[in-house]
């Protein structure tokens, strides 16, 4: 049985990564992980990590924002 490819994305530039929202850009991980398969349970630990990191650094943070000193404190 051949195997089926799926197509990549383009991301367009650098800057459309770094000009979104932590929250959106997570909405969008998620939704791959669903499809790539990960069980509930890691994508509940991954949701887990993102609120408590969003109840530290802010819940409006942009990724632009998200620096090693930010990660440090």
């Amino acid at each position: 049985m051949p195997e089926i490819k799926r197509r990549k994305r383009k991301v367009e530039s650098a800057y459309a990564l770094t000009n979104i929202s932590y929250r959106s850009l997570y909405d969008l991980y998620i939704r791959e992980c669903k499809l790539n398969g990960l069980s509930e349970t890691t994508i509940n630990g991954y949701m887990y990590a993102t609120r408590y990191f969003l109840d530290f650094a802010g819940y409006d943070i942009m990724c632009s924002d998200i620096t090693q000193d930010l990660i440090n404190e």
